[in-house]
């Protein structure tokens, strides 16, 4: 639904549409990159549907698939910061010593 909303958003027909159009709709949706590959696997199977009733048409997510265009970027990995570590390490050190006391 996501794609037909954004396809329809933007004015445009399956007929028209190319890799570009699919490159476009995957980096506006902000999705991560297994997401942007299995969305546009999907929209692969959607075109190949197409292909089998209307002959002469092409599937543009085979080629935005075969472009690389739907491997996308994850975010980078989110660590602690140094404050957020310092204080697990502290709280860490005090878990042990009182370890320590009690045995």
């Amino acid at each position: 639904r996501k794609w037909l909303r954004w396809a329809e958003s933007h004015q445009r027909a399956l007929a028209d549409w190319s890799a570009g159009d699919i490159a476009a709709f995957l980096d506006e949706s902000g999705l991560t990159k297994l997401h942007r590959y299995r969305y546009a696997r999907l929209i692969e199977r959607v075109f190949h549907q197409i292909e089998q009733q209307r002959t002469g048409t092409h599937n543009p997510a085979s080629s935005a698939v075969q472009q690389k265009l739907a491997e996308g970027e994850n975010d980078p990995t989110t660590f602690l910061s140094l404050a957020e570590r310092a204080a697990i390490e502290a709280s860490l050190e005090v878990g042990a010593q009182a370890g320590e006391a009690a045995a």
